[in-house]
Formats: structure tokens, C-alpha cells, sequence
């Protein structure tokens, strides 16, 4: 009887290593996968990277970046501002305004708009145009 009790321990025994190394090749196999998935990954976002379209974005979102968060004037141009300021008028409404406005006229003269919609869009801007050729070619008088 005990070497029916070998028998079957050593039997579980090598299912047992024969399940471990099914593991361990699946591990492996996995492995492979992800580092192969991780090499192209790397080797398409450098080539994407190094677009020039890619790299002129990233310019002129660095430029428009740094005009937006430009340091506020000195201190002593806004004393000698406040100085000439109306007293016991609330100005800041207007000034946030005009601000605004400023910096709404430095983005588009940074970034021409086509620009950013044929970049983001080329798709419905070749469409667009098409569709305006279209139009100018039936009405030739516009």
C-alpha cells in the first residue's frame, strides 16, 4: 500500500511541476509581449515627437504660454498708475476687460486660426474648402 501512496505523490508531484512551468513560460510569453507593445510605443512617440508639425505646436504653445503668464508690471508703474486712477471709481471691471482683450489679440496673432482648425480638423477643413470652391465656381460674381 505505501507504494500505491509513492505512486500518486509522485504523479501530483509532476503535475505539479508540469503546471509550474506552464506558468512560468506563460509569465515569459507575457513578458515578451509587453516589452515588444513597449519598444513600438517608444519608437512611434519619438517619431511623433519630432514631427515638425509637432514641434512648431509645441512653440507656439510654449510663446502663447509665456505671453499669457507674463510677471505684472513693476511696482512703480502701478503706483504712478493708481496715482492717476479716478478716485472712489471702481475701475477693475474695465481693466479685467481690456485685459482681456489684449490677450485675446496676442493669441491670434500668435496662432492664425486656420492653422489651428487644418490641424486639428484637416478632414472637415478639406471639406470646407472644397464646398467654398464649389460655391465661388456657381456664383463667380462673390
Amino acid at each position: 500500500m505505501t507504494s500505491g501512496k509513492n505512486n500518486n505523490r509522485k504523479e501530483s508531484l509532476s503535475v505539479l511541476s508540469t503546471q509550474i512551468k506552464e506558468a512560468e513560460r506563460q509569465i515569459m510569453d507575457r513578458q515578451h509581449r509587453v516589452q515588444v507593445r513597449t519598444d513600438a510605443l517608444v519608437r512611434d512617440l519619438r517619431y511623433e515627437a519630432t514631427l515638425p508639425t509637432t514641434l512648431l505646436l509645441a512653440s507656439e504653445v510654449g510663446f502663447i504660454v509665456g505671453e499669457l503668464t507674463k510677471p505684472s508690471l513693476k511696482k512703480e508703474q502701478q503706483t504712478a498708475k493708481q496715482a492717476y486712477a479716478r478716485s472712489g471709481a471702481d475701475v477693475a471691471p474695465l481693466k479685467k476687460a481690456m485685459n482681456f482683450i489684449s490677450q485675446a489679440q496676442k493669441l491670434y496673432q500668435a496662432l492664425p486660426l486656420v492653422w489651428i482648425l487644418d490641424t486639428l480638423f484637416p478632414e472637415e477643413m478639406s471639406k470646407t474648402r472644397s464646398a467654398a470652391k464649389d460655391a465661388k465656381i456657381q456664383h463667380p460674381s462673390g
